[in-house]
């Protein structure tokens, strides 16, 4: 059921190809801003046309079509439906379905920076849930990183000059169910091959199947009347920037090392936050920037220490096992999988292993 798809946005090149420097700096720049442009087309587009469930269907709908079109050129990305094939997608696409419309309340209620503020307790849910779920044990020193993390955000929020109880539970539960199904995408991949654009495309084909019949009760009667030139520009800008991303970052995982990587999204989110906060204006404290650079802080700590204890793993793997490429194509990068983004998702190859990716 896993396929090669050479030269692909959704597989990874060959073995020891490696882009331009400035190829790798573009796609950079290029995950980057569709990122910025990404959350800030949301939260205009629900400022001007307050409708979360239509922000979700733009944005399922719009991933959905790049991945159909991009399977009439190559007729095999994309395997056929079956229901072994179902009963794996349909609980990833509900999972799907509440990533994205948990972040577009938390939206509605909160800006952009407090949304991506709670995000960085991501590390937390998904030290948590691996214990859970996949019987994973966190070493002492992991858990120690938590701890600013933990006392960053609550700095934060606690010196929030606007706070909504609602917007803090929807982005908490938001960043719950991105981390969800990331480990259970592992937990999944680990037992079966499915290529990337499979994944997505059924993800999301789950996804606004379940919520097109939430949209035509609750919005669709008033979304007609409501929609303005600005509306329809954002909600364009929005699905555009939706797939760009999806594109950029998966080029960026691939061809970059996972500590790279790993650096890069920390330095996004940093960069999100910021911009938002200089863009709409949110009102700071000092408290509010000394919680931020405590909890990044103990982000970046945790990173160092997944990243050294996953090689630590890796060498410790006998000689014949660690040079079996079907071994090593199921072994998860967990770092790239804590990489909690909610605007679409992706599955790639990165060094053959394989990769499963929320991209925000």
């Amino acid at each position: 059921m896993h396929t090669h798809v050479a030269g692909s946005a959704f597989s990874s090149p060959p073995p020891r190809v490696r882009p331009s420097l400035l190829a790798l700096f573009l796609a950079v720049c290029g995950w980057f801003s569709c990122s910025l442009a990404f959350n800030w087309s949301s939260k205009s587009l629900l400022n001007v046309l307050p409708r979360p469930v239509t922000a979700t269907l733009v944005q399922l709908f719009s991933v959905m079509v790049y991945v159909a079109c991009y399977s009439v050129v190559d007729r095999h990305s994309i395997a056929a439906p079956s229901r072994r094939l179902l009963r794996q997608m349909v609980p990833l696409g509900l999972v799907q379905l509440s990533t994205k419309l948990l972040h577009q309340l938390a939206l509605s209620y909160v800006s952009v920076s407090s949304v991506h503020t709670v995000k960085v307790l991501t590390p937390i849910f998904t030290v948590v849930l691996s214990r859970v779920v996949l019987g994973e044990r966190a070493s002492k020193a992991m858990l120690m990183s938590l701890l600013p993390i933990i006392g960053g955000v609550v700095l934060c929020t606690s010196a929030a000059a606007v706070w909504s109880t609602a917007g803090f539970v929807f982005a908490l539960a938001g960043t719950f169910a991105i981390v969800s199904q990331n480990v259970f995408a592992k937990k999944m991949l680990s037992e079966q091959h499915v290529n990337g654009p499979t994944l997505v495309f059924y993800t999301d084909l789950t996804a606004f199947l379940c919520l097109l019949p939430v949209w035509v009760l609750h919005e669709s009667a008033t979304v007609l009347p409501s929609l303005t030139r600005d509306a329809v520009f954002y909600a364009l800008t929005n699905g555009l920037s939706s797939v760009l991303q999806t594109f950029s970052s998966f080029f960026v995982i691939v061809h970059a090392t996972t500590l790279t990587y790993a650096v890069l999204n920390v330095t996004k989110r940093a960069i999100l936050i910021v911009v938002s906060i200089l863009y709409f204006g949110d009102a700071m404290t000092r408290s509010h920037y000394l919680g931020l650079c405590i909890a990044f802080a103990g982000v970046s700590w945790y990173t160092r220490i997944k990243l050294r204890e996953r090689e630590n793993n890796l060498s410790v793997l006998p000689s014949h096992v660690s040079s079996s490429p079907s071994s090593a194509a199921n072994r998860l990068d967990l770092t790239a999988l804590e990489s909690s983004l909610a605007s679409g998702s992706l599955l790639g190859q990165r060094d053959s292993l394989n990769v499963k990716v929320m991209i925000e």
